[in-house]
């Protein structure tokens, strides 16, 4: 029998170092002036993988986590909370259980929301000016994704959300089971970000060293054309320059915001779960 020593100090969730960068790096694009895009993020994971725990408690201000929403209910969240940058979605099953109609919506708002935005909606008796982007994390489990690969490609969403697909190695697992034995509790800090969006200096040989980051990874996803991987590659570059960065005034990108690129490589992907 393992001799578990008992606390109640609450810490970091355990063996999720890149996958908490990675959150960390997603929240910081949407601060960063000259970015392509705000990324999205589709958290790819079995069910009690801590998708949902640690994107909510990374979330910095200017986040709102969401169990359930449609498209009209999206629009009116964004027309009354004009700081919102990144919307979590608990579940994304959920979001998408609704009729036909209503999902149809949805979809196309989310769609809008992650790539040119939300300009203008027009009712029987109104007009509404939104002038809104932001980005979307989504957490849905591997065996639900690969049912409806098909439909999700066709709606688009899968290329404008980054996935993330993890699972926890036997090791972690039994760090996990050890925390819980002896009562251990699991907090996550929110990131801390710059109240207005800054500039981060990206060179051109920077810039080439990315696309060719892009091109593979397009070839091991099969994915034509990369336009969308390449604004988020980009973006994320600079979104982890910002998140490491000690000084906002003078951000630019290093040698170690590229090899982020590297790191994360193997978790990009729809069908393979790789360990933490």
């Amino acid at each position: 029998m393992r001799s578990v020593t008992q606390t109640t100090k609450e810490q970091p969730l355990l063996g999720i170092g890149i996958l908490r960068e990675f959150l960390q790096t997603v929240f910081s694009t949407a601060l960063v002036k000259n970015a392509p895009c705000v990324v999205s993020a589709l958290l790819i994971a079995r069910p009690g993988f801590g998708k949902t725990t640690l994107a909510a408690g990374l979330a910095p201000e200017g986040s709102i986590c969401l169990f359930d929403a449609t498209g009209r209910g999206l629009s009116k969240l964004l027309t009354e909370n004009k700081n919102v940058r990144h919307i979590i979605f608990n579940d994304l099953v959920a979001v998408m259980a609704h009729k036909a109609s209503v999902n149809s919506l949805t979809l196309a708002t989310i769609n809008a929301l992650t790539e040119e935005g939300i300009a203008t909606e027009a009712y029987p008796t109104e007009v509404k000016n939104l002038g809104r982007r932001c980005g979307v994390i989504a957490s849905i489990t591997p065996d639900i994704l690969s049912d409806g690969r098909r439909w999700w490609n066709a709606s688009g969403l899968t290329t404008r959300l980054l996935p993330f697909a993890y699972t926890h190695s036997q090791d972690l697992q039994i760090k996990i089971n050890d925390g819980i034995q002896n009562g251990v509790r699991y907090a996550e800090c929110p990131i801390r970000l710059p109240q207005i969006p800054v500039e981060v200096s990206i060179t051109s040989a920077q810039k080439v060293f990315i696309r060719e980051r892009v091109r593979a990874k397009g070839e091991d996803l099969q994915e034509e054309p990369i336009y969308r991987r390449h604004k988020q590659y980009q973006s994320v570059v600079m979104g982890h320059a910002l998140m490491r960065s000690k000084n906002w005034r003078k951000c630019f990108v290093i040698q170690d915001d590229l090899d982020f690129l590297d790191r994360i490589s193997q978790y990009v992907h729809y069908s393979r779960c790789y360990p933490l």
